[in-house]
């Protein structure tokens, strides 16, 4: 299966503890999902997407202001 990395996007295997482009650590809720399929609870999982895109979208309104 492959995963996006959160920090640089670009698709990697779930394998990986890191990811090999810019050696961010896959999160360990990722890797619990990979291990136990169904192990997880959605909810988890839409936390944290929901707060990562809303970092994305902060950082890009940061650079639009400069």
């Amino acid at each position: 299966m492959l995963l996006n990395c959160l920090h640089c996007g670009k698709s990697i295997s779930n394998r990986k503890d890191f990811c090999p482009y810019c050696n961010y650590e896959i999160p360990v809720h990722l890797q619990e999902m990979k291990r136990q399929p169904g192990g997880i609870k959605k909810g988890v999982l839409k936390d944290h997407y929901k707060g990562t895109i809303f970092s994305f979208v902060y950082k890009d309104s940061l650079k639009k202001e400069l």
